[in-house]
């Protein structure tokens, strides 16, 4: 039996998966946003950056949204076979280039959403201009929300509410008025950059599928990653951590910051395409987790979804994601029980564990594994495919980052041998 009504608290990319994800289970679903405008950019400066989705969202965004890769490709989203059409430098080497079954997939951020947008249910209304000014509970349960618009307040019963506000999310302080439990949060320094800018290819390059990411080693790691847009152009993407560095200001800079990365592939590639405009800049202060899995009577029918949960490290590239991940957890725990505080219960304990793993990444490359470390791990992902494709599926979230010492120590194994010869 469907409920009646849910309202989702924000119409970006994530609220629309979560819309996605649970329609079927409701009659009326309501995404209501504070901008005026569907699927605004500047008044967003992360929406103007390049966007990567990996195989574990890529897999629940096509069991949400039937069809979305395809029509994410359609609309000049692009994919890679990763690592054959990838070009890897991590940790003092290049990374052995072979299909692992896996793939990369790459777009600005209204190429997504539109993808989104075009592949919703016909029961999920959007109502732009619209915020969530307070909640109604009773029974320690969410009855009714306050919406505001340019007509006023006024007060709709809901069966459950979804917070898919963001990072910035206020949703805190509406609970806290509702005089509910808050959950504590965990906030992680960062103080990173992320530019990104938009490249007519050279003629040689025009149609090739390739991807490049190098990855500087720890402590600031400087990145750059560059993927198609189209047959014809590319969005190249660098970041890295202040006061270290300052993000460049023109394509000139840009250049001087790739000349000082290391293994001096990407430089020159960009050197010989055509800038189309100028680089947009965005900063993430601090990453921030929301532990509401750690409430022990959660708000029945309330649930936070990606960023409004846990927004990690823009540099993993684990937003949407783990988004997915987690709208497909919201839908499980609500088609096994229509009880609120056991799939309340439920959904937040299993999506706490998804965003652990995600936030863990932070972790991966120091201190648990030393630099010499990773660079035999390299050696050893060289002569083992399997290696490789558990290695790059920890990144992919496909494999958990608790592997990772064991995978060294085969990999340390495997060089030994073919080193000293056998025994």
């Amino acid at each position: 039996m469907k409920r009646d009504r849910i309202v989702v608290a924000g119409a970006g990319i994530a609220g629309l998966i979560a819309a996605a994800a649970v329609a079927d289970l409701f009659d009326d679903v309501v995404v209501v946003d504070p901008d005026t405008l569907p699927g605004q950019v500047a008044a967003h400066p992360a929406r103007a950056q390049l966007h990567n989705i990996l195989t574990r969202g890529q897999r629940h965004l096509e069991a949400l949204l039937p069809g979305f890769r395809l029509r994410f490709l359609e609309t000049g989203g692009a994919e890679g076979d990763v690592c054959r059409d990838t070009h890897v430098h991590e940790f003092g080497g290049d990374a052995y280039e072979r299909s692992l079954g896996l793939a990369i997939w790459s777009a600005p951020w209204q190429t997504i959403w539109g993808t989104a947008r075009a592949l919703l249910p016909p029961n999920v209304r959007l109502h732009h201009g619209t915020n969530v000014a307070g909640l109604d509970v009773d029974g320690h349960r969410v009855r009714r929300v306050r919406l505001t618009d340019e007509r006023g307040t006024r007060a709709t019963e809901v069966a459950a509410l979804v917070d898919a506000s963001g990072h910035g999310s206020r949703f805190g302080q509406l609970l806290d008025a509702a005089g509910v439990p808050v959950p504590r949060v965990e906030s992680q320094r960062l103080g990173r950059w992320f530019i990104t800018i938009r490249l007519r290819r050279p003629p040689c390059m025009v149609g090739r599928p390739d991807f490049w990411m190098t990855f500087a080693d720890p402590p600031h790691r400087p990145v750059a990653l560059m993927s198609p847009f189209g047959p014809d152009e590319w969005d190249l993407s660098v970041e890295s951590q202040e006061p270290a560095s300052e993000p460049p200001t023109d394509f000139d800079g840009i250049l001087a910051f790739l000349d000082e990365l290391p293994g001096r592939r990407l430089r020159p590639v960009v050197e010989d395409a055509t800038p189309l405009g100028a680089p947009t800049v965005f900063r993430r202060r601090d990453a921030r987790w929301r532990h509401y899995e750690e409430i022990d009577a959660p708000l029945a029918g309330f649930v936070p979804v990606g960023d409004s949960f846990a927004s990690t490290n823009p540099v993993h590239g684990q937003g949407i994601g783990v988004t997915a991940w987690q709208a497909s957890i919201l839908r499980e725990s609500m088609s096994a029980s229509v009880d609120a505080p056991e799939w309340t219960t439920s959904y937040l304990q299993a999506a706490g564990r998804a965003a652990g793993q995600a936030w863990s990444l932070d972790a991966v490359p120091v201190p648990t594994i030393s630099v010499a470390e990773w660079r035999t791990h390299g050696q050893g992902m060289t002569a083992d495919i399997d290696l490789q494709r558990r290695y790059v599926g920890i990144w992919h979230l496909i494999e958990p980052p608790s592997s990772l010492p064991q995978l060294v120590r085969a990999a340390e194994a495997d060089v030994a041998t073919r080193t000293e010869g056998p025994r």
